[in-house]
C-alpha cells in the first residue's frame, strides 16, 4: 500500500491495543480464557450492531444535516451571546 512495510511493522509493535493486552496478562493476571470471553462477547456484539444497522431504513435525506450544525443561540461561549 502507501505505508512503506518497514514504518507499518514498527508501528505494529506500538500497536496500543496489543500492548494493553499484554499488559493485562503480565500484570492482571488475565487468562488466554478470559480473553478468550471478552473477544466472543465483542464480536457478538459487534455483529448484532452490524445487523441492527443493515436492517434499519435509510435516513431521511432533510435530516442528513440534524445535529451536525450548532446554532449560534446554542453555543455557550461568550462571543456567541
Amino acid at each position: 500500500f502507501y505505508v512503506p512495510r518497514e514504518l507499518f511493522e514498527r508501528w505494529a509493535e506500538r500497536d496500543p491495543v496489543e500492548r494493553y493486552r499484554r499488559w493485562l496478562h503480565e500484570h492482571a493476571s488475565l487468562t488466554d480464557e478470559e480473553e478468550e470471553v471478552i473477544r466472543v462477547g465483542v464480536k457478538k456484539a459487534l455483529n448484532e450492531a452490524l445487523e441492527r444497522a443493515e436492517a434499519s431504513p435509510p435516513p431521511d435525506p432533510t435530516s442528513l444535516t440534524d445535529g451536525v450544525y450548532a446554532e449560534p443561540e446554542e453555543l455557550d461561549t461568550p462571543h456567541h451571546k
